[in-house]
């Protein structure tokens, strides 16, 4: 990481320099000009990220969608065993039972 030593003017705390560290890692050049040139910006904005809690409507929402992932599941597993005994009732010759190969 260049320019490294800039950082020791803002006395940052370990967690802190990995935290800087990780970002500069993965970012572009812009980015991490912006790092370097406004570390203490960076921080600030993980430190509220950090604090903010899920929106309860966040939650309640994806509670919802768990239940809608279930019921689709549920209905996609009925349509299956539905599927398969209308072309056994409707096609005999298309082969055995599928109930009679479940054991």
């Amino acid at each position: 990481m260049p320019h490294g030593g800039g950082f020791a003017r803002h006395r940052l705390r370990s967690r802190e320099a990995g935290q800087l560290y990780a970002a500069w890692r993965g970012a572009t050049a812009a980015v991490r000009q912006r790092l370097l040139a406004e570390p203490q910006l960076f921080l600030k904005t993980q430190r509220q990220h950090e604090k903010s809690p899920a929106a309860p409507a966040m939650v309640e929402l994806s509670r919802d969608l768990e239940v809608v992932i279930a019921m689709v599941r549920r209905a996609n597993r009925r349509l299956r065993g539905a599927t398969w005994n209308w072309i056994f009732r409707n096609a005999p010759d298309a082969g055995p039972d599928p109930s009679a190969l479940e054991d």
